[in-house]
């Protein structure tokens, strides 16, 4: 008998059986980390996407492997959003953030080179804002932007040791800035400027269209949003953005988050709660944040992913809302956050108000730990007026109880 011979088919099966397993185990790893798609029904898909126009988001379905679409109006979101945090952002009216190396800044507007876009001339009048150098923790990063995205009560620029130096910005470059202040003009150092804040308000958000989140951390806040061969998108303050030819943003992956802004989906964190009471295990209270966590920092889940839309809340706390119209669900996804590592431990409860003229209990989750990933909650309404959310400690106490209501909504009015 030949060594061939001897080789059977028991062989081949003990030989490749290891193998076989690895390839299934990065199968199973690659498929958990696709982007998921989020619809108003509830159902979340795990999707690679593939473009975006006015009707319809087509995607290739991980289930099946075929290329898919479904309406805009059915979807709730895609994606996650990518923490921009190496390069120069531009902070525009309209809550956009453009990213590149700004080159140049004159009296009327900033000048940036982009990777994307190509070169982009800004004018002032659209910009909340400008940062240079953002602190390494990434809940000081998001302190920064919303310090400059709330707007400011006065033109200046925000040093790297935290002083803000007031003043009108008449012009920039890579190594010098000129401000006019109250004593007369200065010129600043560009290694010694964090950001630029101007004094202005963030326009209201817009009614009908789409964000569009970046894998370079650059988010567009757009009225009309086309993805194919290129990008192009009409942003909510005027400025219009398009991609250059031969950028694939299917291909390249480019694009990481899309949230269609829609009227039948109302986010809780975009609503004035009517009643919030926090129960301190010991002493120190805890604010609810919305849109973001407990620190005021980013949501966030197992393994860094960012969400742009939530509330955060701390042991023991419970937030109330009221609901003005009839609403079918509520959806949101549980966890604690990122920046609670493996730690914390925590019961999310929901409760609805309705008929009977009472609170009922309808939903509590089973213990959930730091480090595990986001959970599903679909609670039906069923005419409920009031809508109560609790998150209750579990183990040792309440420390690191950072809770996420990831996507906090009601549907389907």
């Amino acid at each position: 008998m030949t060594v061939c011979q001897s080789f059977n088919a028991k062989s081949l099966i003990y030989w490749l059986a290891p193998v076989l397993c690895v390839v299934a185990f990065f199968a199973v790893a690659s498929a958990e980390d696709l982007p998921r798609l989020v619809l108003n029904d509830g159902k979340i898909v795990s999707a690679r996407f593939l473009s975006f126009g006015e009707e319809q988001i087509s995607y290739t379905d991980d289930e099946s492997n075929l290329v898919q679409s479904v309406p805009i109006k059915s979807v709730v979101r895609w994606g996650n959003l990518a923490n921009p945090i190496t390069v120069d952002q531009l902070l525009l009216t309209d809550g956009s953030i453009l990213i590149g190396r700004i080159t140049r800044v004159t009296r009327d507007a900033f000048v940036v080179e982009t990777d994307l876009w190509g070169e982009l001339t800004i004018p002032r009048s659209s910009l909340l804002g400008a940062v240079w150098r953002l602190p390494t923790d990434p809940t000081e990063q998001w302190k920064l932007r919303d310090k400059i995205t709330s707007g400011g009560d006065s033109d200046g620029l925000i040093l790297k040791n935290g002083d803000v130096l007031e003043g009108k910005l008449l012009s920039g470059s890579l190594q010098i800035f000129k401000l006019l202040t109250a004593t007369g003009p200065v010129e600043v150092k560009t290694q010694a400027v964090a950001a630029w804040q101007r004094k202005t308000r963030r326009i209201k958000a817009i009614p009908k269209g789409v964000i569009c989140g970046l894998s370079d951390g650059t988010q567009l806040f757009a009225t009309k949003l086309r993805v194919d061969d290129r990008i192009h998108a009409n942003l909510g303050c005027g400025f219009v953005v398009g991609s250059l030819l031969g950028i694939r943003p299917a291909d390249e992956r480019l694009v990481s988050y899309l949230r269609p802004t829609k009227s039948d989906v109302v986010y809780l964190s975009d609503l004035e709660p009517i009643g919030y009471k926090h129960i301190p295990f010991l002493k120190m209270d805890w604010p609810w944040q919305a849109d973001r966590n407990a620190l005021r920092g980013p949501l966030s889940s197992a393994g860094g992913m960012y969400y742009a839309k939530g509330l955060g809340m701390h042991s023991t706390a419970r937030l109330a809302f009221q609901l003005e119209n009839q609403f079918e669900e509520f959806q949101a996804e549980v966890c604690l956050d990122d920046s609670a590592g493996q730690n914390g431990s925590v019961v999310f409860r929901v409760f609805t108000f309705g008929e009977p003229q009472k609170w009922e209990e309808t939903y509590k989750s089973p213990v959930v730990r730091g480090g595990e990933l986001p959970r599903a909650v679909r609670v039906p309404l069923n005419g409920a007026t009031r809508l109560a959310l609790v998150v209750d400690f579990a183990d040792r106490g309440d420390v690191l109880d950072r809770a996420n209501w990831l996507g906090a909504r009601v549907v389907g009015n």
